[in-house]
């Protein structure tokens, strides 16, 4: 698994502006077959995002005005299910956890299919790390992944300073 996880961390070591952590999260995706990944961390109460790091152009532009359409209904599913798994298949499954106009805006978003790792703090969300796409992952790759999101969300939260919240966030 080293062989996996350690460039990510030699690249996360040395990545201190947004755009080089967007970088990373970048090759982590494509690593691993997706086709665009983010990552977000939760207030204090999950509705609103103070940090958001997203690979997706287009869906960066909609996460400015539209993060509370999604915002109180997917930290719940992400807080209920990550009790059970630290790798969340996005699917049917999911959708079928989410109102009707969500499960639309996650389709609208390339986010109705793809894995999301939540990143939880006792018993709370503290955020998470999402990857778009389908590919299936065996276990190590699983756990490499695992491991790469939680060091990257680390990071991200260590390197706050140079990612600018966008206040519409708040």
């Amino acid at each position: 698994m080293l062989q996996i996880v350690e460039p990510f961390f030699n690249a996360l070591k040395s990545a201190a502006t947004e755009d080089q952590l967007r970088g990373v999260l970048e090759a982590s995706a494509d690593r691993f077959g997706f086709r665009s990944a983010m990552v977000v961390e939760c207030g204090g109460d999950g509705a609103h995002a103070c940090m958001l790091l997203d690979t997706c152009p287009e869906r960066r532009r909609w996460w400015d005005a539209h993060y509370e359409r999604i915002a109180g209904v997917v930290p719940q599913i992400l807080r209920h299910r990550a009790e059970c798994e630290p790798l969340l298949r996005l699917d049917a499954g999911l959708a079928a956890d989410c109102p009707d106009q969500t499960d639309g805006i996650l389709g609208s978003l390339d986010l109705a299919e793809g894995i999301v790792v939540p990143i939880t703090r006792s018993e709370s969300l503290a955020g998470y790390v999402g990857f778009s796409g389908p590919p299936a992952l065996n276990e190590l790759e699983g756990l490499a992944l695992y491991t790469i999101s939680v060091n990257l969300f680390v990071q991200c939260r260590l390197s706050r300073a140079a990612l600018v919240p966008n206040p519409q966030l708040h």
